[in-house]
């Protein structure tokens, strides 16, 4: 779609920890992720980057990455099947009187514990993770670590209640302020992990025999329906439960963070994709990749998105911030 930019400095990494990073993807992203790969590997020296795929898709991935020696193609099922995770959904479901029409929505829910699940498989104390949505392509390099863990985003027009209804179940409370954390990325360092681990286990601790991708499932799945008695619609945000966490484990001021997500007619030139770039926009993207692949984006409709997107998320204010 376009060549990889130009990044000003090599970063380095604080405290002598590596950073990691990883995405969940299916093979429709694998032409936004190779350039998503191309340039965190270019922004930040070639980190390993571990895609979670379908065990059906892994050749497709394995061709597109062959040339990458800093990438890794796995199994999701490694972590857990699609089929274990539905008999999850089934054994809360007859517990909780959970209706059928109520469970149409767990690809959805899947990858998000797959997230988590493989966030907490691949912690160590040297490592920081990050991961990486595969529809979404940075366009500079972003600090995600500083000496004391993850520096926290934030966004000022993604807030989604539901999302936060389910967290304050979840963990009891929240903070007093705070932006919203969906950013099509989370970061975060060994402590603030197990942080994590052990506010979810206070909640629901582990079943004897029981691995920790299933934990995971089950105590993501057991809070929606606990707090909403259903599972259609967006419940649960895995980015919003590690930052809200981060945020709970450290207490610091987030940085808003602008990005464009969504709203594309067709795919970005590279001049366009610098005018993005210059209009103070850290990354892109085209969640609507199918609809708009091969198609070029108007110049016209791109400007009135980004001068709409500049001013919404500079000035836009809700209340819901605040709890």
């Amino acid at each position: 779609m376009y060549r990889k930019l130009e990044s000003e400095e090599t970063p380095t990494v604080p405290n002598g920890k590596h950073i990691a990073f990883f995405s969940v993807s299916l093979a429709v992203n694998i032409p936004t992720l190779t350039i998503a790969i191309s340039n965190i590997s270019h922004f930040a020296n070639n980190p390993p980057f571990t895609i979670v795929c379908p065990e059906r898709e892994i050749a497709q991935f394995e061709v597109a990455f062959g040339n990458f020696k800093n990438v890794k193609v796995e199994s999701e099922n490694l972590l857990l099947s699609f089929d274990d995770f539905r008999d999850i959904v089934a054994d809360i479901s007859n517990t909780d009187g959970l209706s059928v029409e109520s469970t149409q929505r767990l690809s959805w829910y899947y990858q998000q514990a797959l997230k988590v699940a493989f966030l907490f498989r691949s912690h160590t104390p040297s490592v920081n993770l990050v991961m990486w949505d595969a529809d979404t392509i940075p366009l500079d390099y972003i600090e995600f670590f500083d000496g004391n863990g993850a520096i926290l985003y934030g966004s000022k027009v993604e807030f989604h209640t539901p999302y936060f209804v389910t967290l304050n179940s979840l963990f009891g409370c929240l903070p007093k302020s705070y932006l919203a954390f969906t950013l099509q990325f989370f970061a975060c360092s060994y402590s603030e992990s197990l942080y994590l681990i052990k506010r979810l286990g206070k909640v629901y601790s582990r079943f004897e025999f029981e691995n920790e991708p299933r934990w995971v499932a089950r105590a993501i799945l057991s809070s929606v329906i606990y707090t909403h008695k259903t599972l259609e619609g967006a419940l649960f945000s895995e980015q919003e439960l590690v930052g809200i966490a981060s945020l709970m484990f450290r207490p610091r001021r987030q940085i808003v963070l602008r990005y464009l997500r969504g709203g594309f007619k067709g795919l970005l030139s590279v001049r366009q994709v610098m005018a993005v770039r210059l209009m103070g926009f850290r990354h892109i993207s085209y969640e609507n990749l199918s609809q708009i692949s091969g198609r070029r984006q108007p110049w016209f409709a791109l400007i009135i998105y980004m001068v709409k997107e500049s001013v919404r998320q500079r000035l836009f204010y809700s209340p819901l911030w605040h709890k």
